[in-house]
């Protein structure tokens, strides 16, 4: 009821010697949606080194975050703790 179920889909992009993170996001219960104000995205490379989190301002149905991150991603985490979300 009151927790927001997400989907969402993610690409990455090499974009001058970085990679462009992008991940559309929706709630299941378009209707109702709501405004998360600090959803939290953690992104893992390679290596043990290669860490980065970020938290964005989830605002409407259907947004595309973005990020551009200084190694490519090969697991990204939403909502790690599960403090936010009812599914990710």
């Amino acid at each position: 009821m009151g927790i927001p179920e997400i989907h969402y889909k993610w690409k990455v992009t090499p974009k001058d010697g970085k990679y462009l993170f992008e991940m559309a996001v929706n709630q299941k219960d378009a209707a109702n949606f709501k405004r998360v104000l600090a959803l939290p995205v953690f992104w893992k490379g390679r290596s043990k080194e290669q860490a980065a989190q970020k938290d964005f301002v989830l605002a409407k149905q259907g947004q595309v975050l973005q990020a551009l991150l200084p190694f490519e991603p090969k697991e990204v985490e939403v909502d790690p703790t599960h403090n936010l979300l009812a599914t990710s």
